[in-house]
């Protein structure tokens, strides 16, 4: 049973209203559910990281977060995210600005990005994230005809799993390319600060890359409401029915919590 009266001190008074969710108005959608409530409470884990909602994922049930926020954990390492049918491993998160850190699952090994599977920054706008404005542009040419131009490219050979090796270079600056005759190009978002240390020499290309890019959730999928949900000893999920945030209760109630 929840406390309805604790006194935190001589000076002030917490108090912790109930209203019963049947007839009145809350926040968010309250839904008595045991046991989605205590499957939520389990957080995906993979290697050093962890993630609750809006993420899902591996003993995380669907309902615990929103549908397109599904991990992976590939290799018990890497936290692993599908945006627009491409691979993403997730490095960093941050909650308090809806923001994840990410690199594309094909460049870490070799710095080397597929060309049938590549995610343009054009492509990005079609999937619930955006770029995050601290993000630079690296421009990758393939199939030139021509040599490379000093000090404005950086030249990689790449493998590919469905076509043969093929050579291509990063433009450092991105209107070079007009120089170039390349008949295809694939623009990769990098995170500012590692674009700077790479253009004054600071990183070579391969480990730019391996830092990834930021991207910022595009709309908000009840992040924020979760904390109030969370302060109403619930826990955060998502209605696959009504397609909206729900908050999973073991006494279909809702505790507001305030200060005298």
């Amino acid at each position: 049973m929840y406390p309805l009266l604790h006194s935190s001190s001589s000076s002030s008074i917490f108090i912790t209203i109930v209203i019963i969710s049947l007839g009145l108005s809350t926040p968010f959608k309250i839904l008595k559910d045991e046991s989605k409530f205590e499957a939520c409470k389990l957080p995906f884990t993979c290697g050093n990281k962890s993630f609750a909602y809006p993420f899902w994922g591996g003993e995380r049930i669907q309902d615990c977060g929103h549908p397109d926020f599904k991990l992976n954990c590939h290799n018990h390492t890497y936290p692993e995210i599908e945006i627009v049918s491409k691979s993403f491993y997730v490095l960093d998160m941050r909650e308090w600005d809806e923001t994840i850190t990410v690199v594309g699952a094909d460049m870490v090994d070799d710095g080397c990005p597929d060309r049938v599977t590549s995610l343009t920054i054009e492509a990005i706008e079609q999937s619930p994230f955006e770029c995050a404005s601290n993000n630079a542009k690296l421009t990758y040419l393939y199939n030139c005809s021509n040599g490379i131009i000093p000090n404005t490219t950086s030249f990689l050979r790449c493998t590919s799993n469905v076509e043969r090796v093929y050579d291509g270079y990063y433009l450092k600056n991105p209107s070079d390319h007009q120089n170039q005759s390349c008949k295809s190009l694939i623009n990769i978002p990098l995170l500012q600060k590692y674009y700077t240390d790479l253009v004054t020499n600071k990183l070579t290309t391969k480990d730019a890359l391996r830092k990834g890019f930021d991207f910022k959730y595009k709309f908000d999928y009840g992040q924020k409401t979760c904390w109030d949900c969370l302060k109403s000893y619930g826990q955060c999920g998502f209605s696959k029915t009504s397609h909206e945030f729900v908050c999973f209760s073991v006494s279909g109630m809702y505790f507001m919590s305030t200060f005298f």
